[in-house]
């Protein structure tokens, strides 16, 4: 059955949802390690008003309320109700008055024009099915010589790819033959970062710029690997499982991570690719 990009929508939020509660707070901390490095790309500084696209848990917008300090103001968005909820109460536990989250489709931003010195958009774009016409919004919504500041998933290193092979097989194994491989829309593709830097000059944006980052990060235990799997959307796979299926699977993965703690090989090594632009001095809309 063919999915809708609206559907898709709601069943990526319903998603998300689930995960908020763990999403960025267990694991090696990557997420937070690649949010603040985003902020320093998009060169945050003291008073500037930052949107936050896809805003999760917060590791950018955290990152970028203190780069803008009290004189700016940093507005976090996100589909999913959850991510923003919990967001919000931890911009509430850090007594932040310069941060907010709220619940919004980037799809359909409702800001006014020029609203932003700089737009921050972490891990996220890929899942958006009309990019040209947000990477479009996302000019509207700049000031003239404001930034964008954009990150997506590199290549995976051929021995991260082997290091974590077996994992991928083994969920293969366990899942049911008739499950599709995801719940969204399966015609939607991921740029490249040439793509993605191509769809950005064609939305009027200047001075496009790649830089790419390839750092590895250690997991505290197997236990915290696990738990990590069902904080990410690939948490979808293991949904699927029955019961009986889904403890023999915890089973043999924590088994085989035991072993990779003890060889100093339980870690995954992650490669970012930041995407920044401006624009132009003179340009409106």
């Amino acid at each position: 059955m063919h999915t809708t990009p609206e559907q898709a929508k709601v069943r990526l939020a319903d998603i998300f949802n689930r995960a908020a509660p763990t999403y960025g707070q267990v694991g090696p901390g990557y997420f937070d390690y690649f949010g603040q490095r985003l902020v320093e790309q998009a060169g945050l500084a003291p008073g500037m008003r930052v949107l936050d696209v896809g805003t999760g848990r917060g590791a950018v917008l955290f990152s970028a309320a203190k780069a803008v300090g009290p004189a700016g103001c940093v507005t976090g968005i996100d589909l999913s109700a959850e991510m923003v909820r919990a967001t919000n109460a931890d911009i509430e536990r850090r007594e932040l008055l310069n941060a907010c989250a709220q619940v919004m489709d980037a799809e359909h931003l409702i800001f006014p024009e020029a609203a932003f010195d700089a737009i921050t958009c972490a891990f996220s774009i890929f899942f958006l099915s009309d990019r040209d016409a947000v990477l479009r919004e996302f000019h509207r919504l700049l000031r003239p010589r404001g930034r964008l500041a954009i990150s997506i998933w590199g290549a995976e290193a051929e021995t991260e790819v082997a290091r974590w092979r077996w994992y991928d097989e083994l969920v293969q194994r366990f899942l049911p033959s008739s499950v599709g491989s995801s719940p969204l829309n399966p015609g939607r593709e991921m740029d490249t970062p040439d793509q993605l830097a191509a769809r950005l000059t064609a939305a009027s944006f200047v001075g496009v710029s790649l830089q790419s980052e390839t750092k590895a990060f250690l997991y505290t235990s197997p236990e915290d690997w696990w738990q990590e799997r069902w904080s990410l959307f690939f948490r979808v796979a293991l949904e699927r499982l029955e019961p009986d299926a889904l403890t023999d699977l915890q089973s043999e993965a924590l088994t085989h991570t035991r072993g990779m703690q003890v060889r100093g090989e339980l870690l995954t090594e992650r490669n970012a690719v930041y995407v920044t632009a401006r624009k132009g001095p003179g340009q409106e809309g």
